[in-house]
């Protein structure tokens, strides 16, 4: 989805290697919800985010449900200067180990490269080898990331 607007409720979900549930990419880019009801996005083949924001895409989500369990898959995962997540009281889940000698990782939330991100309400939890509940980092642009309203963030994996 690029340079579009998607109001999402309903289910969302992948079962293949790299394909990814749910993706905004590029400026303009938005997914929101849900409308009505719930949302869900989940994956389980390897390497299969389940949300994704990119080169300035946003997420913006109320509630639901975000899991994986595929290795080296990400549930959310926002990249690059300008992409934005939003979520409250959204319920994030992986279970899938990472995958160090591929760079794929499984955490719950992962942001990068000039990626903003505000996570309130609601839980992140990771069971998988080498899964963290939250990452951010940068090669350059400034990334940040906030966690409030009894957000909580648990990591069960070897």
């Amino acid at each position: 989805m690029a340079g579009d607007t998607c109001v999402v409720s309903g289910s969302y979900a992948t079962t293949g290697a790299n394909q990814i549930a749910g993706q905004a990419t590029g400026s303009g880019a938005l997914i929101t919800g849900p409308g009505e009801g719930t949302v869900s996005f989940s994956t389980t083949g390897a390497y299969a985010n389940a949300l994704q924001a990119d080169t300035g895409g946003k997420i913006t989500l109320t509630a639901g449900t975000v899991t994986t369990s595929g290795i080296g898959s990400y549930p959310l995962f926002i990249w690059g200067p300008g992409s934005t997540l939003q979520a409250s009281g959204v319920t994030v889940s992986s279970s899938g180990n990472s995958d160090p000698s591929t760079n794929n990782w499984s955490h719950g939330l992962d942001v990068y490269d000039g990626a903003t991100a505000t996570f309130s309400g609601g839980s992140i939890t990771t069971s998988g080898a080498s899964a963290i509940g939250l990452a951010a980092g940068t090669t350059g642009a400034n990334t940040s990331v906030t966690i409030a309203s009894f957000a909580t963030i648990l990591t069960t994996g070897a």
